[in-house]
């Protein structure tokens, strides 16, 4: 209970310390995914599809913030068709649907128009994943989840615009995410609220 109630008054009191204030965001972007290796099974992994995300965070200062966000992808599709000794002839489709949290130091750089941006930090992400297989031995389905997580970066542009002491922002950025098996990044545009 302790440590709640010094959390709570940390963040009660980060206001003080902070030129900007608050940021809230939606963003929509194209979530790119190439596995490393080819599964005989599960086949290529590798699509292009569309992601949604919800982010925000704390601008400590006007060169500095710290930024959390949730993100999710489209399910990435993969197939593969071929024989098996046990299988014979089989095709098989899979799909994947990523699910990322992220938490990100954002470093930012002044100009007259907005800022530039760039961010590092750690991700986790939830892959779910179903499989559908035909093969000359019958069908089969299965579902599965897999996670992985690990280090992220971020570039950006953001416009910002605002009168009455409210600011609203329009961001273009590209993150990257470095999964185990493959690579993965989002292109991405994104609105944001500060307050």
């Amino acid at each position: 209970m302790r440590a709640v109630t010094v959390v709570l008054l940390a963040l009660i009191g980060l206001p003080a310390f902070g030129q900007e204030g608050m940021f809230v965001g939606l963003g929509l972007g194209s979530f790119d995914y190439k596995e490393s290796t080819v599964d005989p099974v599960f086949g290529d992994r590798s699509d292009t599809v569309s992601s949604y995300k919800v982010y925000g965070g704390f601008e400590f200062h006007e060169h500095v913030a710290a930024e959390v966000s949730y993100s999710r992808a489209d399910d990435v599709e993969g197939n593969v068709s071929g024989n098996d000794p046990f299988l014979g002839d089989f095709f098989s489709t899979t799909r994947t649907e990523f699910t990322t949290t992220t938490i990100k130091v954002v470093g930012q750089l002044p100009r007259d128009w907005g800022v530039l941006i760039g961010g590092l930090g750690y991700f986790d992400t939830d892959a779910d994943i179903d499989l559908d297989l035909m093969s000359d031995a019958g069908a089969f389905s299965a579902s599965g989840a897999v996670s992985d997580d690990g280090l992220m970066a971020m570039l950006g542009i953001e416009w910002r615009f605002g009168r009455f002491g409210t600011g609203y922002g329009v961001r273009l950025e590209y993150e990257w995410w470095d999964v185990e098996d493959g690579d993965a990044s989002t292109i991405g545009v994104g609105i944001s609220y500060r307050f």
